[in-house]
């Protein structure tokens, strides 16, 4: 079966930004939700692109692919990441 970003998700994480570690270690994530705290979201999408700044409503998820959430530049709290 094919799956894609609108899939359901079968792993999830909570993220403590960091500038060097990536989320998961064996994949990109595909989403990530932000609880209370809207603000800025600073992620590696991978494959050499370059950090992109994502500003980003509390309480609600975000369609995004990427390998870090980077510490600094990110304001938004608290931050669940997930990929099937």
């Amino acid at each position: 079966m094919a799956q894609s970003l609108g899939s359901p998700a079968e792993v999830y994480k909570t993220v403590t930004p960091h500038d060097s570690n990536e989320v998961f270690t064996d994949s990109k994530f595909q989403w990530i939700y932000i609880g209370g705290t809207a603000g800025n979201v600073v992620v590696t999408p991978g494959g050499g692109q370059s950090n992109v700044t994502i500003p980003v409503a509390a309480n609600s998820y975000h369609p995004v692919q990427g390998t870090h959430i980077l510490s600094t530049g990110t304001t938004a709290t608290p931050i669940i990441a997930a990929r099937i």
